[in-house]
């Protein structure tokens, strides 16, 4: 490394810097919010009562576990997709599952923007990116 503002990176790894600088960021931000979660815990419980101190809560009462679980769930069947389908394919699936993830009804016609958006955003994502400015994609 010649200077601290530039990196020194052959171009065929290059799409290997940003998912791990994006990991570390999420790591890090996780991080932060335990730190938060456990401080506001500690300092609520001095001023609360015997009985409130007896159990501690990560997430709020009413917390969307289908949600978590859900979006949990699909990146890793995302990443996993990645390599036997393909970017497209598995981006397509992914953007679909995942808005039904969060969907609240699903009748035939709450159905269609997702279905567009799961087809068409993949798709000029791979074109702009994949073909016109030649960009490796995973």
């Amino acid at each position: 490394m010649s200077n601290f503002h530039t990196l020194d990176i052959d171009f065929s790894n290059y799409h290997l810097v940003f998912p791990y600088a994006i990991g570390t960021l999420l790591v890090v931000l996780l991080l932060a919010m335990g730190i938060k979660k456990t401080v506001s815990a500690v300092s609520a419980r001095s001023a609360e009562s015997d009985a409130a101190k007896a159990r501690f809560r990560f997430f709020d009462a009413d917390f969307d576990w289908k949600k978590l679980f859900g979006t949990l769930a699909c990146t890793v069947a995302y990443v996993l997709l990645l390599d036997p389908l393909g970017f497209l394919f598995s981006s397509v699936l992914f953007v679909f599952v995942i808005s039904l993830v969060f969907k609240p009804k699903f009748t035939p016609r709450a159905l269609i923007g997702p279905a567009a958006n799961a087809v068409l955003t993949p798709l000029v994502l791979w074109l702009v990116f994949g073909q016109m400015f030649d960009i490796t994609l995973p």
